[in-house]
C-alpha cells in the first residue's frame, strides 16, 4: 500500500509454490485435535456397538438384517429365532429356519456361538466354540436352474478370511427319509482351520446316536503352497449298520475300511 512499503505485517499464511502453508505449530495443534476427534468417534462407536451388541433392540436388528441381506423372493427364506447373550462374545439362538419355494427344509435348534472379535484384527475369525442341540434336515433344498448362458466358473476355494472353529459339536442330526431313504439319527464333532494361505486342516467324527461303533473318522489337511493333500478317513460299523442298511444288504457282516494316502 502506498506509505506502508517498509511496514512488515505478520504472516499467518504464506503460499509456497501454490500451496498453503500454516505456520509448524499449528499444524501440530490441527493434527492433534484431528487425531482426537477420530479417536473420539471410535470409542463413541466401541461404545455403541458393545451396549447394542447386548441389547434386546440391538440383537433384533442384527438378526432383522441378517434375514433380509440372506433371504431372495421365491428362492431361499432365513428365519431367526430369538437371540440371547452378547453378539460380541458368547450367544445363542433358539431356533434357525431355512426354506426354499416348497417351504421349510432345515431347522437348528439352541445354536450356541463363542467366538473372539478380536482376531479380526488380524483377519481371522476364530470360533471358539460351536454348538446345536439338534438339526432336522427334512429334504434336500430346491435350488435354481443354472443360466444356459453362464459358463461353467473355475472353482475357487480362496476366502476374504481366515477361519478357526476350535469346537464344533451337533448332538443330534435328524435327517428325514426323503434325504437318504430312512430316517438316520447322527452325532458330529470336530474341529477346523483354514488360515489365510497357510495348512487346511479338517477333523471330525460322525457317527450314529444309538449305535455302538466309530462310525466315520475324517483327517484332511491340505497344503494350499505345495498343492498337496494328506486323507486319512476310517469307518467303521457293526453288523446291520448304517451302511449295509442303505445298499438294503442284509446280513452284511460288521464293516471296517480305512483309506489314507498323501500326494498332489
Amino acid at each position: 500500500w502506498p506509505g506502508r512499503r517498509g511496514r512488515r505485517l505478520p504472516v499467518l499464511y504464506q503460499f509456497r509454490a501454490s500451496v498453503l502453508v500454516m505456520p509448524k505449530s499449528r499444524l501440530l495443534r490441527f493434527v492433534a485435535y484431528a487425531a482426537a476427534g477420530v479417536l473420539g468417534a471410535v470409542c463413541l462407536i466401541a461404545v455403541f456397538v458393545a451396549i447394542a451388541a447386548r441389547s434386546d433392540w440391538g440383537r433384533s436388528w442384527v438378526a432383522t438384517a441378517i434375514e433380509q441381506a440372506v433371504s431372495t423372493p421365491d428362492e431361499q427364506r432365513l428365519g431367526l429365532g430369538r437371540i440371547e447373550g452378547n453378539l460380541l462374545g458368547a450367544f445363542s439362538i433358539d431356533e434357525i429356519i431355512l426354506g426354499d419355494k416348497d417351504g421349510d427344509w432345515l431347522l437348528i435348534r439352541s445354536l450356541a456361538v463363542s467366538w473372539s472379535p478380536a482376531a479380526l484384527l488380524r483377519g481371522e475369525l476364530d470360533v471358539l466354540s460351536l454348538t446345536a442341540e439338534r438339526v432336522h434336515v427334512r429334504r434336500a433344498p430346491v435350488t435354481p436352474p443354472p443360466a444356459e448362458d453362464t459358463a461353467a466358473a473355475p472353482l475357487d476355494l480362496s476366502l476374504p478370511i481366515g477361519i478357526s472353529l476350535d469346537r464344533v459339536e451337533v448332538a443330534a442330526v435328524d435327517l428325514e427319509p426323503a434325504v437318504l431313504g430312512e430316517r438316520i439319527e447322527l452325532a458330529v464333532q470336530g474341529s477346523a482351520q483354514v488360515p489365510l494361505g497357510s495348512l487346511i486342516d479338517l477333523a471330525f467324527d460322525i457317527k450314529e446316536r444309538k449305535a455302538a461303533t466309530k462310525g466315520v473318522r475324517l483327517a484332511l489337511r491340505y497344503d494350499p503352497s505345495a498343492e498337496t493333500l494328506k486323507l486319512d478317513v476310517a469307518y467303521d460299523e457293526a453288523a446291520g449298520g448304517l451302511v449295509s442298511r442303505l445298499l438294503k444288504a442284509d446280513g452284511l457282516s460288521p464293516v471296517s475300511l480305512r483309506v489314507a494316502g498323501e500326494g498332489p
